[in-house]
């Protein structure tokens, strides 16, 4: 564990070097957003169970391949664990460097723009429903 300090907070930073499931393939310029209340497929704001934070991915590239891909990290397990996240209907294509946000209902991520596998800028908006994790929308 790495500790970070200053005269007004004290922060840890712990990297964590193992992880349960499969772990997305290294890459850069991903997107990713915290999301607090989460739980296997339902937001735990709408049901009476305890919160399971978690960490959405999506994108990213590597050697200039951008990945179509997006994952769940739930952080509050031990080892943390991935999950690949299997959608229907609309999907992202492949991007990089896109951006990324969580809605504050917390109820949906959205996705903007980024790289093409081409490298053509992309203006599009994707939606990422958290109920159920399986439908993105383009919005």
């Amino acid at each position: 564990m790495v500790t970070v300090s200053s005269r007004e907070n004290d922060q840890r930073i712990e990297r964590r070097k193992s992880t349960a499931g499969t772990a997305p393939p290294a890459r850069k310029n991903a997107v990713a957003v915290y999301i607090p209340d989460c739980s296997d497929g339902v937001n735990v704001t709408t049901v009476n169970t305890t919160s399971k934070p978690c960490v959405f991915l999506a994108g990213g590239d590597a050697a200039g391949l951008p990945f179509a891909d997006t994952f769940f990290l739930w952080v509050s397990e031990s080892p943390p664990r991935w999950q690949q996240v299997v959608t229907a209907g609309v999907t992202p294509p492949a991007l990089t460097g896109s951006a990324i946000s969580l809605a504050p209902d917390a109820q949906t991520v959205y996705i903007f723009g980024g790289l093409d596998s081409t490298s053509t800028p992309t203006s599009d908006v994707y939606a990422f429903s958290l109920r159920g994790f399986s439908d993105f929308t383009e919005a």
